[in-house]
């Protein structure tokens, strides 16, 4: 019995130990992006992954920003050099956008009923939301991360 329980034990620890290599290297693939604005086909395409999973990586950065868009809306063109701007400027922190017509899944998931919307999560954790054409407030929030 003791041969299985510590058996048990080293097979836990040696998977908490893969996953924890994999949540690292994930981080260190998605460093290369932070201080750019980034769509998520385009992230998918060059971590080669789906959008879902690419997605869900992204969510293992620090700080992440969100940019829930569409191409048809006015508002959320607006606001795209801003984002650049703040990118530019926040070197540590990875801008994904995100457009809903294409991942209606990930804003129905999000509760989006209003676009241009701003997530913003640190550690996977959604820090921050704001609705609406406003760099101030997504700026303000961004700097919080």
């Amino acid at each position: 019995m003791k041969k299985v329980w510590f058996l048990s034990l080293v097979m836990i620890t040696s998977f908490g130990s893969i996953l924890a290599d994999n949540a690292g290297k994930t981080k260190r693939q998605l460093a290369q992006y932070t201080g750019n604005v980034i769509s998520l086909d385009e992230l998918a395409q060059k971590l080669g992954l789906s959008a879902d999973e690419a997605f869900r990586k992204a969510l293992y950065i620090d700080k992440l920003v969100v940019d829930l868009y569409a191409p048809w809306c006015g508002p959320c063109n607006a606001l795209a050099p801003a984002l650049e701007r703040m990118a530019n400027r926040r070197k540590d922190t990875l801008f994904l956008k995100v457009n809903i017509d294409q991942y209606p899944q990930i804003s129905k998931k999000y509760a989006v009923r209003s676009i241009p919307t701003v997530l913003c999560f640190r550690n996977g954790q959604q820090a921050g939301r704001v609705t609406g054409n406003n760099a101030r407030e997504i700026e303000s929030k961004a700097a919080s991360l």
